[in-house]
C-alpha cells in the first residue's frame, strides 16, 4: 500500500452523493451510455476519472468484463484504444453499437455522407411496419406469456424489417434499439432474475412507440458527438479467462468490474434479449451461455463438489458456507468462483504492460450469515501471480438481503 493517498481515492472520495458513483445510476442521463440499461454496469464518470487519472498519454484500455461498455465509450472519448470482452453476445452487440458503430455514423454525418433526417425515416419506417417473416426463433419461449399479444407481433414485425437495414453500423443500432426497450413492454422486470411484474403493472407500453422514441434518442446522442480524434474499438464475444485476442504485455489500463457473487443470474436476465435478439435457436441455450460464464449465481453452480483453492483463508470461507448453505450448490459455486478469477487474473497480469494499472471494482458477499470477503480474498489471488495492490478505496455502503453489512470496493492494483 501506497504512503500518500492515490489520487484517484481522493477524488472519489470528494464526490458529492458517493452512493451512485460506483453504480449505472448516472450513465441513464449521458448520451450513448444511457443507451442499454445495465443494472451491474458501473458509473462513466468514474471511469473518466479513472482514465484520466492513469494515462497521460494514448494508450490500450481493457474491460475483459465490458458489459455495456461504459468503459469502452469513455476510453474513446479520450482518445485511447479499447478491448472488450464479454460471455454474453447481447452485450458485445450493445458494446459493438456504442464503440464502433455510433463513432462510424458519426464520423458519416461529419464528412457529409448521411444527414439526421435520413436515420429518423428509416426508424419511422421500422417502427410502422406490419410484415413479419416467420423464423424459427418465434417457436422458442410459446408457452410463456411475456408480452401482450400486439407487442409480441411488433416486435417480431419491427425484427424482420431491421434486418432488411443494408448498412451494418445503422442496422445493429436499430437492433440495439429494439432489444433496449423488450423488458420496459414486457410482463417481465429485471431482478436477481427475470420476474413477472405485479398484476397491475401488466398495462405495458407500446413497443412501436417506445422503440422510436429510443432510437431517435440514439440518433440524436450519435450526431451530438464531437467532430475530434477518436481511439479505435475492438469487441470479443469470449471469456475473460483466455483474452486470447489481446496480445502479452499490450495493455496500458484495465478498468473493470467482474460479477459479483450475489446470485445474479446475468444470462437469464437477458433471456428475452438473447430471443429477440437471434442469440438462441431452443431455450435450453441459456444453460449453455451460464457454462461458460464465471461461477457467481446459483444457477450456474451444477456441481455439489468442489477442489480447493491455493489460499487457506479463502477455503476457510468455503468451509464456512459449506456448514451452513441451504442449497448443496452453493458452496461449489463460490469455490469455482474463485478458481475462475484465479484464472482471470493470470490473464490480467499477461496482457499488462509491466507497472501498468487494474482499476477493478468488487463487492463482498453473505449466503446465510456467513461473510464473503472478496475484495481480500481477490487480494490474495492478485498478489499471488504479481497483481499488487496499491490502493483501495470503499465505494459505498451496501447490505446483504439479510441484512448484513456490505460494501463496495475499488481495489487498485499494479503489474510488477
Amino acid at each position: 500500500m501506497t504512503s500518500s493517498r492515490n489520487e484517484l481515492a481522493i477524488s472519489i472520495e470528494r464526490q458529492q452523493g458517493l452512493k451512485y458513483f460506483p453504480t449505472f445510476h448516472d450513465n441513464k442521463e449521458l448520451p450513448i451510455h444511457s443507451w442499454f440499461s445495465y443494472t451491474e454496469g458501473f458509473s462513466g464518470k468514474f471511469v473518466k476519472e479513472a482514465i484520466s487519472n492513469a494515462l497521460l498519454s494514448h494508450g490500450l484500455i481493457l474491460d475483459p468484463f465490458c458489459g455495456s461498455s461504459t468503459t469502452g465509450v469513455e476510453s474513446l472519448f479520450q482518445g485511447h484504444n479499447f478491448h472488450g470482452y464479454d460471455i454474453n453476445p447481447v452485450m458485445t452487440m450493445v458494446s459493438e453499437a456504442k464503440t464502433i458503430c455510433a463513432f462510424a455514423i458519426a464520423k458519416a454525418f461529419h464528412s457529409g455522407k448521411t444527414n439526421k433526417q435520413n436515420l429518423i425515416s428509416i426508424a419511422k419506417e421500422i417502427s410502422s411496419t406490419k410484415i413479419s417473416k416467420k423464423k424459427s426463433e418465434d417457436e422458442i419461449f410459446s408457452d410463456k406469456e411475456y408480452f401482450s399479444s400486439e407487442n409480441l407481433e411488433a416486435i417480431r414485425a419491427m425484427r424482420s424489417a431491421i434486418d432488411q437495414v443494408e448498412n451494418e453500423d445503422i442496422r445493429t443500432i436499430m437492433l440495439v434499439g429494439l432489444l433496449s426497450i423488450l423488458v420496459k413492454v414486457s410482463y417481465l422486470k429485471r431482478s436477481p432474475d427475470l420476474k413477472y411484474r405485479a398484476e397491475k403493472d401488466f398495462a405495458r407500453p407500446s413497443a412501436r412507440t417506445e422503440f422510436f422514441n429510443a432510437t431517435s434518442q440514439f440518433i440524436e446522442d450519435v450526431f451530438a458527438v464531437p467532430f475530434q480524434k477518436y481511439g479505435q474499438s475492438k469487441i470479443y464475444t469470449g471469456s475473460a479467462k483466455k483474452l486470447q485476442f489481446t496480445k502479452d504485455n499490450s495493455v496500458d489500463l484495465i478498468v473493470t468490474s467482474p460479477p459479483y457473487l450475489n446470485g445474479t443470474n446475468y444470462i437469464r436476465n437477458t433471456k428475452l434479449e438473447l430471443w429477440i435478439g437471434g442469440f438462441m435457436k431452443k431455450d435450453s441455450d441459456l444453460k449453455n451461455f451460464r457454462c461458460s460464464e464465471i461461477s457467481s449465481g446459483i444457477n450456474s453452480a451444477q456441481k455439489t463438489t468442489y477442489a480447493s483453492t491455493l489460499w487457506p483463508k479463502i477455503n476457510k470461507t468455503i468451509e464456512e458456507i459449506k456448514g451452513s448453505q441451504y442449497d448443496s450448490r452453493i458452496s461449489p459455486m463460490v469455490a469455482n468462483y474463485f478458481h475462475d478469477m484465479h484464472s482471470v487474473f493470470i490473464q490480467l497480469n499477461r496482457v499488462m504492460k509491466p507497472k501498468s494499472k487494474c482499476y477493478l471494482v468488487i463487492g463482498d458477499s453473505a449466503f446465510n450469515g456467513v461473510h464473503i470477503p472478496t475484495d481480500k480474498h481477490l487480494i490474495l489471488i492478485g498478489e499471488h501471480i504479481g497483481l499488487h495492490v496499491i490502493d483501495t478505496v470503499t465505494m459505498r455502503k451496501r447490505k446483504s438481503r439479510g441484512g448484513m453489512p456490505l460494501t463496495e470496493e475499488l481495489l487498485i492494483f499494479q503489474k510488477g
